[in-house]
């Protein structure tokens, strides 16, 4: 997973983070399409609007601001999920595609690679668009490893 999966889009984000867990674990979570509050940074609902797996549509709430996504790729065997904020929405930016991959990188470490990026970017937004692009995907990666967290036994 990289830049070209932004298919020439503009980068708001580009990370890569280590985990903790085997990517198996961690996948269950990353892949629960409509359970997106568990993930994402201040997402108050989430909805499956249609479909399941690749091609679903789903609805991201945060507060009285509502986004619509559609699944692009979500592939077990790869850890690769790749999704698209549909149009119109209420960000100033347009054309946004994500796409995420998780990489085992050992018996019990995964790496996360996140890219975001957008068709259109309006110069007076681009650096709040990256910041707020960087929270989410940080966010997400932080509740990834919380909940994959190994808890000892009692």
């Amino acid at each position: 997973m990289s830049i070209e999966d932004l298919e020439g889009r503009h980068v708001l984000v580009s990370m890569r983070e280590t985990i903790e867990a085997p990517a198996n674990e961690i996948w269950p979570f990353l892949s629960a399409i409509g359970a997106e509050r568990i993930l994402i940074p201040g997402c108050t609902r989430s909805s499956l609007l249609e479909g399941f797996g690749e091609g679903a549509l789903r609805r991201i709430y945060f507060g009285d601001t509502v986004f619509d996504e559609r699944i692009l790729e979500l592939n077990p065997k790869t850890y690769k999920m790749k999704y698209e904020v549909c149009e119109p929405n209420s960000s100033p930016a347009q054309g946004t595609l994500a796409a995420v991959q998780l990489h085992p990188s050992g018996p019990n470490e995964t790496t996360i690679t996140w890219v975001v990026g957008a068709k259109v970017v309006p110069a007076e937004h681009a650096e709040s668009l990256q910041a707020q692009s960087a929270v989410f995907e940080k966010g997400q990666i932080a509740a990834l490893r919380k909940l994959t967290q190994i808890t000892p036994s009692t």
